[in-house]
């Protein structure tokens, strides 16, 4: 009897390692993140760059955003559009929300290494549109509004704007209507 207890209590206790070891490193890759966001907002970027790679070793993949996002900036590093465009492309990959749009902006506006490239925005602002990302629709309706990489088309701007609008962004969506409008004489 005593033998069955300890077999049940160590069948047990050992499953439960697995759980426990993946509660861990979710804990850590969490507070990597913290400690992260909280030495970036100091402007120790050596650090916060340090904490979200060590987070991204841990499972942590939208810290890869912000890694990308340090090197399209500069921030601790020397500013590199390719190089930003790297761990971005790592993210989509990865399948992290809003890597595609960030791709998309370093195209739209090219700089460090990474050639302006109106096209190849739009196809990523398309891809992050598809995925919900309001933003990108945004991008895509100012794309198409000022006629850059496409044919200048109001109503297609105005279209993308809409469906920004739908997706949630009435507040931010709600000038670019109107301008367009104003635009198409509506």
């Amino acid at each position: 009897m005593i033998t069955r207890k300890i077999y049940l209590y160590l069948s047990f206790t050992l499953a439960l390692i697995p759980t426990f070891s993946l509660f861990a490193q979710i804990t850590i890759a969490e507070t990597e993140i913290i400690n992260a966001k909280q030495a970036y907002s100091a402007k120790n970027y050596t650090e916060a760059l340090n904490r979200y790679k060590k987070a991204v070793e841990l499972g942590n993949t939208s810290s890869l955003i912000d890694i990308g996002y340090m090197y399209e900036k500069g921030r601790g590093v020397s500013q590199s559009f390719i190089e930003a465009k790297k761990w971005y492309d790592k993210a989509a990959t990865a399948k992290v929300k809003g890597a595609e749009h960030h791709i998309g902006f370093l195209y739209e506006t090219g700089g460090t290494g990474l050639p302006q490239d109106y096209n190849a925005a739009m196809k990523q602002y398309k891809i992050a549109a598809e995925r919900g990302e309001t933003a990108s629709m945004l991008r895509i309706g100012m794309l198409y509004e000022k006629g850059r990489g496409v044919t200048l088309s109001l109503d297609k701007a105005l279209e993308w704007y809409q469906r920004a609008e739908k997706s949630g962004s009435e507040a931010t969506t709600t000038m670019f209507i109107e301008r367009v409008k104003k635009l198409m004489g509506k």
